[in-house]
């Protein structure tokens, strides 16, 4: 399933904001400026966004291996690969290798594979080459996990630098607004393509703009709030229960992962993203073996979409764990087709004016207010980091595992590599809707403004 990040989609809209916006209307720039503010959030938004793509290949690229070798393990136990199967298990390793940028051969040349001794023996190599591969790119998502949480911790350094900006840019319009008194507008609408495709509900300009703002506003305190809160407590209570799992041996590690996995329902309650409705009937981008919710659409035509395995899909061996690591938190355009959407806007009148300055400023606010929350959540991320580091070298010093004992264990550790961003994705979200809507209004009302002129 190909899902925009929220980051991605927010990047995306930056840029497709700011083609279409400088055309129509000039802000005040500068290095301390709103837009210096907003780029600067872009900019790292692609960081986040280039550093979650490669944790996601690094993982596609290690699960892939993971087949690999418990097939070769298999082979081993019957007498070894023959020449054939060695050739295919080459080709399969070396798809994967060379995404990974590594030349040297992980498998022995085929003519080690010939006769009974020398075919196990070579199938022996390669399995311990195929995990000395595996480790070494694990050890690279943990790495490139690292990285992430440092960079979505810079991303909301930048937000919290730009929300103030953006506040200030809102009340600066506010003082114009009042001071129009004893003035009308010219027309009744006027051409900003880039501002109605930023603001558009079903490819119309929103019929109260101010009210719309202020729908957002709440929409993001309440994710910011519960969402984030929801999801740092179960990042928490994850990693505590990680910590005290055993891998002594197979049974102590079952029944430790079953402690606090038993229970599906984790991290899946969607109301505080507003994320209550499903798709619409026809909908075919999910694909049929997840369980998908939508909110309300939101401005842009875009809406936040959560969505994770259907129950059907998960491996019982694996306890609860995928369930986990399957839940994804999106922004995405409402509906699959487009909708047209006219390059007209209503001049908004004195009244509406107001009422959008003021619910950017209650925006804005509500996004700082986020700081201490988010706080809490970068602490629950760390201790997912300890408790998967101490996970996966317990797992790696344990004896013989079970092959259930060893699905469980690797879901886990799936799961644990999941949790960072995931702790945190409904809140980035909300941002991510939060400026977008907030830039574009302010937009809207600046090109309003224009429009009036003395009786």
């Amino acid at each position: 399933m190909k899902m925009r990040s929220a980051m991605t989609a927010f990047r995306a809209s930056l840029e497709s904001a700011d083609e279409n916006l400088a055309t129509e209307v000039v802000l005040a720039g500068g290095e301390d400026s709103m837009e210096n503010g907003l780029l600067e959030v872009q900019e790292a938004a692609q960081e986040v966004a280039d550093n979650e793509s490669a944790v996601d290949e690094l993982t596609e690229v290690a699960e892939g291996l993971e087949e690999i070798a418990d097939a070769v393990e298999t082979a081993a136990e019957d007498g070894g690969l023959n020449p054939q199967a060695a050739e295919m298990l080459a080709l399969g390793v070396e798809s994967y290798t060379r995404r990974l940028g590594i030349e040297s051969r992980v498998i022995p040349s085929l003519e080690s594979f010939g006769g009974a001794s020398n075919r196990q023996q070579a199938t022996r190599v390669s399995l311990e080459g195929l995990r000395e591969t595996i480790e070494n790119v694990w050890n690279a998502i943990k790495a490139q996990i690292q990285k992430l949480i440092t960079w979505v911790r810079d991303y909301y350094q930048r937000v919290w630098a730009a929300a103030p900006k953006i506040r200030k840019r809102a009340e600066d319009l506010l003082a114009k607004v009042d001071g129009l008194d004893g003035k009308t507008a010219k027309d009744k609408t006027v051409e900003a393509g880039g501002i109605v495709k930023a603001l558009h509900l079903g490819g119309k300009f929103p019929a109260d703009l101010g009210a719309e703002v202020k729908r957002v506003s709440a929409s993001v305190k309440t994710a910011l709030a519960g969402s984030n809160a929801e999801y740092t407590a179960n990042a928490e209570l994850i990693a505590n229960g990680v910590e005290g799992v055993s891998a002594d041996n197979s049974e102590k590690l079952i029944e430790g992962l079953k402690k606090f996995l038993g229970d599906t329902t984790l991290l899946a309650d969607t109301s505080s993203i507003g994320a209550t409705n499903g798709p619409d009937a026809g909908d075919d981008r999910f694909g049929n073996d997840v369980d998908v919710k939508r909110s309300a659409e939101l401005p842009g035509g875009v809406a936040i979409f959560a969505s994770s395995r259907k129950a059907a899909q998960l491996n019982e061996k694996a306890l609860g764990a995928d369930h986990v690591s399957s839940i994804s938190i999106k922004v995405m355009p409402f509906s699959k087709k487009a909708p047209d959407v006219k390059a007209e806007m209503p001049v908004l009148d004195i009244a509406t004016m107001r009422a959008v300055c003021n619910g950017v400023v209650e925006l804005t606010t509500e996004i700082e207010n986020f700081k201490r929350d988010f706080e809490k959540a970068d602490k629950a991320k760390a201790k997912i980091v300890k408790a998967g580091d101490k996970f996966s070298d317990s797992i790696k010093r344990s004896k013989e595992l079970s092959a259930d004992a060893k699905t469980a264990a690797n879901a886990t550790m799936k799961m644990l590599q999941a949790l960072p961003r995931l702790t945190t994705a409904a809140s980035d979200c909300a941002v991510s809707v939060g400026l977008g809507t907030s830039k574009a209004a302010l937009a809207a009302v600046e090109k309003s403004l224009g429009n009036y002129s003395s009786k």
